[in-house]
């Protein structure tokens, strides 16, 4: 349940205890640490490293960023 790769980069959501991770794997992944254990969910994967990661300011959309492919925008509710 973690990254295969090292994490570079992690973001705390400004509105819940959800913290997002990305990696040199491209995988997104987000924590619930509002509960007594760590629930996570991959709510996505870039397909390359990931450099940056930040939320909106409603907490609803996570943006990643990879200097080769761009940014992607995601929305944390949904797994994809």
């Amino acid at each position: 349940w973690s990254h295969t790769a090292p994490v570079i980069g992690a973001a705390f959501n400004p509105v819940n205890s959800h913290l997002a991770a990305v990696a040199y794997d491209g995988a997104v992944r987000v924590w619930d640490l509002s509960g007594p254990t760590e629930i996570f969910q991959t709510i996505g994967h870039h397909g390359r490293r990931i450099e940056a990661l930040a939320w909106s300011p409603d907490g609803r959309l996570l943006a990643t960023v990879n200097f080769v492919a761009g940014m992607q925008l995601w929305d944390a509710s949904k797994s994809y």
